[in-house]
């Protein structure tokens, strides 16, 4: 009947989402497997972290969105996704990894070990002047994102990947 096809109607959409959205979880698994093995290789012929390498790839997919997400006139947005994508990577990927770890080992006790590295301090040294400098910025240029802005974060990223790069290579914080 006419309700039948109302509800349909309605349900089509959320059916599309969800089929695409499993369609995107097969192809980024399936990217990173093939994108995490040639890193792991090169880590043990080259006896570096893999940090590094991994923190590069986790950022390119956040920039181009980012950059479009702008362009297309939605800066707030742009915003928003920078605080929201490392507090889900923190909260969930640290979340799943101890659920993870709790139902392999089937036991409250289980814990997994985190390599604190020099890498992890420089990345959340990081992560925490970038976030912070813009919590305080922001609201003092009256919710005004300037250039001279855009251009201290982008000077600031390179400060941090340099930084990354000579630690990697053994230069510094041996």
């Amino acid at each position: 009947g006419p309700s039948g096809s109302v509800v349909n109607c309605m349900l089509t959409p959320i059916v599309d989402h969800f089929y695409h959205n499993c369609c995107c979880v097969v192809v980024v698994v399936a990217a990173a497997a093939v994108v995490i093995a040639p890193i792991m290789h090169a880590q043990q012929h080259t006896h570096s972290s893999p940090t590094h390498l991994l923190l590069l790839l986790d950022l390119m997919p956040h920039l181009v969105a980012n950059i479009m997400i702008t362009r297309q006139g939605f800066g707030s947005m742009a915003v928003a996704a920078c605080f929201a994508a490392p507090i889900f990577n923190l909260l969930f990927g640290i979340g799943a990894g101890g659920v993870f770890e709790l139902l392999i080992n089937k036991g409250w006790d289980a814990h997994f070990e985190v390599d604190f590295s020099p890498q992890i301090i420089i990345a959340l040294s990081a992560l925490a002047l970038s976030v912070f400098s813009t919590l305080v910025a922001v609201p003092l240029m009256r919710w005004e994102i300037s250039p001279k802005y855009g251009l201290y974060l982008i000077v600031l990223y390179f400060v941090f990947a340099a930084i990354s790069l000579l630690n990697t290579l053994g230069f510094i914080f041996n």
